[in-house]
């Protein structure tokens, strides 16, 4: 099936890691893939309207830019945190992988958090992180659907039984040129 882009048009994205594992029950490795998503939405032009990260998939509500179209947007999302989540997970472990990698200001304060809970041999039993191939998208045509979609993210430690509604976020003013292409609805 074809995706269709349309400028300033939002999203909902949802997509997982491979073999659906509970990476994100990990409070570390779920900042990680939410602070590179922020940096990622912007510097592709875009704007990060809602997000919901469960153990082992994502939500996100994503209204993209002019100049970059929303596969472009969920592939820099996708290379970019796999990566950094890879270099915590590996490090002292294989010291071969990501050794040209730079170690960010954010990225060394990750680091020490998931070290101080996994001692400096790392022991942690997270195997090498992988995303799905694909991710599933729903171009969002109306404001009554993006509400809708919004309230569905609210909801999703109901539905996943989960005991805590941590990593949920939703924007507090909605784009101002937000493109709808099914009505006024």
């Amino acid at each position: 099936m074809k995706r269709i882009y349309v400028p300033k048009a939002a999203y909902l994205i949802t997509t997982n890691p491979k073999w659906r594992i509970n990476y994100f029950d990990e409070d570390v490795l779920a900042a990680i893939f939410i602070e590179t998503t922020r940096t990622s939405i912007k510097l592709k032009q875009g704007f990060l309207i809602a997000y919901k990260v469960n153990p082992e998939h994502v939500h996100l509500i994503i209204q993209v830019g002019i100049e970059f179209n929303i596969s472009q947007v969920m592939h820099s999302i996708k290379r970019v945190s796999s990566d950094r989540i890879n270099q915590i997970l590996t490090f002292n472990r294989d010291p071969h992988l990501y050794t040209n990698f730079e170690w960010s200001k954010d990225l060394l304060l990750f680091k020490k958090r998931f070290l101080s809970k996994y001692g400096e041999e790392n022991q942690h039993e997270y195997p090498h992180f992988q995303w799905n191939r694909s991710f599933h998208d729903l171009l969002i045509r109306t404001k009554h659907d993006l509400i809708a979609r919004i309230k569905y993210l609210e909801n999703q430690h109901i539905k996943h039984e989960l005991t805590e509604n941590k990593w949920l976020y939703v924007c507090n003013q909605l784009p101002h040129d937000l493109n709808f292409i099914g009505g006024k609805r």
